[in-house]
């Protein structure tokens, strides 16, 4: 009988940012181990999808409590799993609920990023942020303390938990984050329809959701802004779904939501990402995975880059901080360098077989058959 493993994530109907993670590991492990997923849908596949926390919210505590109660309820009608996987914080402090009233059952925390960090680097003020910062590190060194094992997706994620909180030597494990290249994936001959002349190049850009959405696009307009002063033939293209801004330079495009997204990173003759160093992330950002599978060069801002540290600068991606030096390097690779665009396109095709959640969920696999001496 192959082992039980209960997942505990925010896997929601929109799949987007950190909960493809828990969704990509669960449905490939799913290949040896019983995987169950306690998250926001409900849907009955190979993997079972449980929707018990559509409403849990740090910000209704007694959501929290209800949230533990149907677990239990769960584990009492079903057996304790021998493995709880529980996904960032808040999941995290339920894992923690549970591994109290079932010592038995192995608790691995998975902490895609450090909450605490984010919330330092925000630099806001005022009594709700000091409650914040008081509270915060307090639940996660709860979770970090109880915890069986730690998965994280960084060395620098690490580097901030280790630094943050006491973990003993070999509790903390590195998990990179990945792209499912089923979906993603280098296609040689492509058809889309153009809403510009075939001459463009294409410059591809993920829509940014939530909090960065102005940060990044205004730092990505001021490039097109000015690039478009050199009559340059750079087309921007803002793949996804999300706001529209009113006033949007000529030379960017939204497409809103597209079924072929493949497709389109594929007609990409450049992929960018532009978070700026005020839009801080404490783990990675997905896209870049995707641009590592579909074999394209990459223009990133550090911050961007955060949690790559096993891509090089000049040889996977160039780094570029500022509006001019994008505006350098997307002119270089526009105009000049075939033989550096095949160079990037080689490096990071070799990248993306490491980058696949089928190989990352390998990974853990071993790490959970050694933790569970099987």
């Amino acid at each position: 009988m192959s082992i039980s493993i209960w997942f505990l994530s925010n896997i929601s109907s929109e799949m987007y940012g950190d909960s493809t993670r828990p969704y990509f590991l669960g449905k490939y492990l799913s290949e040896n181990f019983t995987v169950n997923q306690y998250c926001n849908i409900s849907k009955s596949e190979k993997v079972v999808y449980y929707n018990f926390f559509e409403n849990t919210f740090f910000s209704k505590p007694r959501s929290i409590l209800k949230a533990k109660k149907k677990i239990v309820e769960e584990i009492n009608k079903k057996g304790c799993p021998k493995i709880i996987y529980a996904h960032q914080l808040l999941y995290g402090l339920i894992g923690v609920f549970l591994k109290r009233k079932f010592p038995e059952i192995i608790l691995i925390s998975d902490l895609h990023t450090s909450s605490f960090f984010e919330l330092k680097e925000e630099r806001k003020t005022g009594l709700k942020q000091r409650v914040k910062l008081f509270l915060i590190p307090f639940l996660e060194n709860l979770v970090v303390k109880n915890s069986d094992q730690i998965v994280t997706v960084s060395k620098e994620t690490e580097e901030i938990l280790t630094q943050d909180y006491p973990l003993s030597k070999g509790k903390i494990h590195i998990i990179k984050n990945a792209t499912d290249t089923n979906i993603v994936y280098k296609k040689d001959f492509i058809k889309i329809n153009q809403t510009k002349k075939n001459e463009n190049v294409l410059v591809v850009f993920p829509n940014p959701r939530g909090e960065f959405l102005s940060n990044d696009l205004e730092f990505l307009f001021e490039i097109a802004d000015k690039i478009q002063e050199t009559k340059n033939r750079i087309q921007f293209v803002v793949l996804g779904g999300g706001e529209v801004p009113e006033t949007v330079p000529d030379n960017v495009l939204f497409t809103g939501y597209v079924e072929n997204y493949n497709e389109w990173l594929n007609k990409a003759a450049i992929c960018i990402a532009t978070y700026p160093s005020n839009a801080v992330c404490g783990g990675v950002r997905n896209k870049i995975c995707d641009y590592l599978a579909v074999g394209k060069p990459i223009i990133a801002t550090k911050e961007s880059m955060r949690g790559f540290d096993d891509l090089v600068n000049g040889i996977n991606y160039y780094e570029c901080n500022t509006v001019d030096s994008f505006i350098e390097k997307l002119n270089f690779l526009a105009e000049e360098s075939s033989e550096a665009i095949n160079l990037m396109k080689e490096e990071n095709l070799k990248k993306s077989l490491e980058y696949s959640w089928e190989n990352r969920a390998s990974e853990l696999s071993e790490l959970l058959k050694n933790i569970t001496n099987a």
